[in-house]
């Protein structure tokens, strides 16, 4: 199915069978809280406005390729999952893209996602070394804490 306009529905969006394309200036599913990609099912994207819901979670079952994202495309969401499995924050891609801090045979195609992006919380904003504790080192100035925080930063040698 190819989707090429904005939809207003809220709730859950399970692909669980064929191609859900989200193509055209405008096409999303922002709505969707909750996006489930069933085994041997496919999400594409290629889009490069704000497809998906910034907090939504998304969970990719088994299946190489199961989320497609063209070239240019960064699309963000609140939590990743595999299998219900949760996954860390950071930017993933497909094996080999050499922009993507994590990769999985489940993405395709050259484009990103943004995994934790919602809260901003456990995002490192400074490019030199800081202090863990100063606030302004941090996205949005929260500073990440607690057993479930990850800290993300794509190069930890800088």
């Amino acid at each position: 199915m190819k989707l090429t306009g904005t939809n207003s529905y809220s709730g859950s969006t399970i692909i669980s069978n064929g191609v859900l394309d989200i193509v055209g200036a405008g096409a999303s599913i922002a709505d969707s809280t909750n996006i489930v990609v069933v085994t041997n099912a496919q999400l594409v994207i290629e889009s490069t406005t704000n497809v998906l819901n910034d907090s939504a979670s998304l969970n990719l079952k088994t299946g190489a390729g199961s989320m497609y994202m063209t070239n240019g495309v960064v699309e963000s969401v609140g939590s990743l999952y595999f299998d219900g499995v949760a996954q860390a924050a950071g930017l993933w891609g497909a094996v080999g893209n050499t922009e993507a801090d994590r990769t999985d045979a489940r993405f395709a195609g050259e484009g990103l996602l943004l995994v934790g992006s919602a809260s901003g919380n456990g995002s490192w904003s400074n490019t030199l070394s800081g202090a863990w504790s100063v606030a302004g080192n941090w996205t949005n100035s929260i500073i990440a804490m607690g057993v479930l925080e990850t800290l993300y930063k794509k190069d930890m040698s800088t």
